[in-house]
């Protein structure tokens, strides 16, 4: 059987690279404007961490960043983009142990993310559909979006990465006030697995030049063959500008999911806070976070029922325009396991 599916195989991968080959030729193939038809871009992540409880063993509580006493590239990214009228699109071709965290499917988890927007002229509508990342929390996938460079367990845990559905985004006042409504197959998965399918919204408030309040949550039947059994998260988080060099930021999370817990008897439940601190020092930034995370049943780590509470320090410097650096030490604790304490040296490039 191996033998007969490896030509196959190597098939495949050659037509891989013959449409990936294709895409960049008409990417630089100029048009009469001297301008691409499509956008590439590059972002690569990497970093090595050392435990120092007990080296060797992993790290335990983690996500992108869970090897340990490795020399890790997790993620290189090439992206795609562009626009034409009304529409504009964006495709993330993900390659290393980051596609794997973010998505456990096979025949998905190289596209990060594939979308396509339908935007009219001087409307303030806007419709996205393909796979996109989860509206929840204030954290994103990457950590150069973060103030962190390891992601929290309100992020790994306690809400979806991503998913297969269609947006609907309203900017009322522009800038300022912006609702959406989501409709989804369901968390992490490019196809249902019952009839019904998983909805959401956001009310985004800008309140002058300083702060930001996002409301989100997330609701559906997430068991398969199962649409009574709903499965509900809500969100709330902020940030805080106090100037251009200090801010704060929080984010809170409750959910829940219908008979999965006591033997399916009632109700699942956890919860999660954060609080992050970014100061800036010139070029460089030091940010501390704080958090809490309670999963009352032991349904989303999978595990008894447990509290994890975790400390990080970050400090970052760029390097140019393109490469940044970041340094971090992080303790997590169970009241179920022992102290661990990492030490990490990341490194995000974005071009």
């Amino acid at each position: 059987m191996a033998n007969m599916k490896r030509p196959g195989r190597i098939l495949e991968i050659c037509v891989i690279l013959v449409l990936l080959g294709a895409i960049i030729f008409w990417a630089f193939d100029a048009r009469s404007d001297d301008q691409p038809r499509i956008q590439v871009g590059g972002y690569f992540e990497g970093y090595y961490s050392y435990g120092l409880n007990q080296p060797g063993t992993g790290n335990r509580y983690r996500g992108y960043d869970s090897a340990e006493n490795q020399l890790s590239l997790d993620l290189a990214e090439l992206t795609f983009s562009s626009s034409a009228d009304d529409f504009s699109f964006i495709a993330d071709l993900d390659f290393g142990s980051f596609a794997e965290t973010n998505d456990t499917n096979e025949s998905s988890r190289h596209l990060g993310q594939g979308v396509v927007t339908w935007k009219p002229k001087n409307s303030r509508f806007s419709v996205d559909f393909g796979k996109m990342y989860t509206h929840l929390g204030l954290e994103t996938a990457k950590a150069r979006d973060n103030w962190q460079f390891s992601r929290s367990s309100l992020y790994l845990y306690g809400i979806p990465f991503w998913h297969t559905g269609v947006a609907v985004h309203a900017d009322w006042v522009p800038s300022q006030f912006s609702t959406s409504l989501y409709l989804y197959n369901g968390w992490n998965s490019l196809t249902d697995t019952n009839r019904s399918k998983t909805v959401g919204a956001q009310v985004k408030w800008m309140i002058g030049d300083t702060a930001l309040v996002v409301y989100n949550v997330v609701a559906g039947p997430e068991k398969a063959n199962d649409e009574a059994d709903w499965r509900i998260v809500h969100d709330l988080n902020a940030t805080y500008s106090f100037s251009s060099r200090f801010g704060v930021a929080f984010d809170a999370i409750a959910g829940s999911e219908r008979n999965s817990a006591g033997g399916g008897t009632r109700s699942a439940r956890w919860s999660a806070g954060t609080a992050a601190f970014r100061l800036g020092l010139g070029s460089d930034y030091f940010s501390p976070r704080f958090e809490i995370y309670r999963d009352t049943d032991g349904f989303t780590l999978g595990s008894v029922p447990q509290t994890l509470k975790s400390v990080t320090v970050t400090y970052g410097h760029p390097i140019g325009k393109v490469l940044e650096g970041r340094l971090e030490y992080r303790i997590d604790t169970s009241d179920q396991a022992s102290t661990q304490s990492t030490f990490l040296a990341g490194f995000s490039a974005k071009f």
